[in-house]
């Protein structure tokens, strides 16, 4: 497929040089399962410039159901003498998640993660996380045109990467491998690499 030249394609570029620029935050979570009682039990924060800011498995209040373990590899065992999430805020993490531009690939699954995980643990976040969707602007920069929908399609982050060229690493699902990741693909979009993307 031809490289789209729409001007939703334009503003991801721009959106992503934008992150690189402000030097935003990338943010990944894994969790307990996909419901409104799933907690968090990793986080990691890896700035644009490449810094890792935060990589901390969570122990949740709950267990992490089987289903859950499969796919990212976190069992009960592994989160015993981990932070709770009340822990990993009082040291800081609401200020380190409002200091700057946030980022998140799937933004709306991680923010409502991180909202029901401050709900489950009493917490009353003193400002509301907001995040950049970078699967919306990788669907966005990639042009291709879901006429179920009338959008763009969303891929996956292993799609992603995989249409970016990028190698997948054996760790995939684990939140900081995820983060290096996201920001692997946000870096092709903004075109820092010095390579045009090959969409075919």
């Amino acid at each position: 497929m031809a490289h789209n030249s729409s001007r939703e394609r334009t503003h991801a570029i721009g959106k992503a040089r934008e992150l690189l620029t402000l030097d935003a935050i990338v943010l990944d979570t894994e969790t307990t399962g996909l419901d409104e009682n799933a907690e968090i039990v990793e986080i990691s924060l890896l700035s644009m410039s490449g810094r890792v800011l935060l990589d901390s498995l969570v122990k949740p209040r709950t267990t992490i159901p089987p289903e859950a373990t499969e796919v990212h590899g976190i069992g009960m065992e592994m989160v015993q003498d981990a932070p709770s999430f009340n822990e990993l805020w009082e040291a800081g993490l609401d200020t380190i998640l409002t200091s700057r531009p946030l980022t998140i690939y799937n933004a709306e699954y991680d923010l409502r993660l991180l909202e029901q995980t401050c709900r489950i643990s009493g917490i009353t976040p003193a400002k509301k996380i907001e995040a950049e969707c970078a699967m919306k602007l990788y669907a966005d920069f990639r042009g291709i045109r879901d006429e179920r929908y009338g959008e763009f399609k969303w891929h996956s982050l292993a799609s992603a990467a995989r249409q970016c060229g990028l190698r997948l690493p054996e760790d995939l699902h684990r939140s900081l491998a995820d983060i290096r990741l996201t920001r692997e693909v946000l870096l092709h979009i903004a075109g820092s690499e010095g390579k045009q993307l090959d969409l075919i």
